[in-house]
């Protein structure tokens, strides 16, 4: 019912930098809907200790916005991969 993959081929680039090789834009070319959700981290980099955050992108058939907001959201709870920023302050 949904195609999964990467949200981008590679990871985020500094600020001020083109950022090459993203799929986010298959929504958008094809007029799919689309949602990305958490996916994780990458490993540690030299610049991000602590890893990369990275996006999982579901891509629907028109007018399947539902269930892709369903897919999204089981994925979101199934993984728990979302994790707030340090600064977050707690509930």
């Amino acid at each position: 019912d949904v195609i999964v993959f990467p949200h981008q081929k590679r990871l985020v680039v500094p600020i001020g930098e083109t950022q090459f090789e993203r799929n986010g834009a298959l929504g958008s070319v094809t007029g799919f809907p689309s949602i990305v959700v958490p996916g994780g981290f990458s490993s540690s980099t030299p610049t991000a200790k602590l890893g990369v955050p990275v996006g999982i992108e579901f891509l629907g058939r028109p007018w399947s916005e539902r269930l892709l907001i369903e897919v999204g959201y089981g994925y979101e709870q199934a993984t728990k991969h979302r994790c707030p920023p340090p600064t977050t302050p707690p509930p």
